[in-house]
């Protein structure tokens, strides 16, 4: 997801985000990444508050960042200032999601972000696609030890932090 990230960076860079009138062009631009890869854009102010979303018109109703149980990846790109993956999250079209998030620094701090979602199902597909040594499995975990998604022996057994498993953490 590096490139998606790379994206992202892209827009956050804009000269378009530090001038409010001109976000309906940013939204436009937005649209572009959305279309390359297939996900919508997410523009917000560091409290959380939604700025555009490329799936609906620019100006509709301004809305809250969806918050993860465990780690989100606003919190943590605003406390690092570095690009973040957050934990999976029931996005509003009922689709578990997992958001990345750009910092992106204004005057005084952190002032936006800009993300993206990307559908857990795709990390399902993305493990699907690996050819797996005999009698070898492995999940992606969240930051909490849960499954995202997990392929090969002990696929139906529930992953603990104590199992001795390697597991990598998004």
């Amino acid at each position: 997801f590096t490139s998606r990230i790379g994206g992202l960076q892209m827009l956050a860079t804009s000269p378009l985000v530090g001038d409010p009138a001109r976000w309906p062009e940013l939204h436009d631009v937005a649209k572009g990444y959305r279309d390359a890869f297939g996900s919508e854009v997410l523009f917000a102010s560091a409290d959380g508050r939604i700025l555009f979303n490329t799936r609906v018109p620019f100006g509709t109703g301004a809305q809250a960042l969806l918050r993860p149980e465990g780690r989100g990846a606003a919190p943590t790109a605003l406390a690092t200032g570095r690009p973040a993956v957050g934990d999976p999250v029931a996005g509003p079209l009922g689709r578990s999601i997992v958001a990345i998030a750009v910092p992106i620094r204004g005057d005084a701090g952190w002032a936006y972000l800009m993300l993206t979602t990307v559908e857990t199902v795709t990390f399902q597909h993305r493990l699907d696609e690996f050819a797996l040594p005999p009698g070898t499995g492995v999940a992606l975990l969240d930051s909490r030890g849960e499954p995202i998604a997990r392929r090969g022996p002990g696929a139906g057994a529930p992953i603990r932090a104590d199992s001795g498993r390697v597991s990598s953490s998004l």
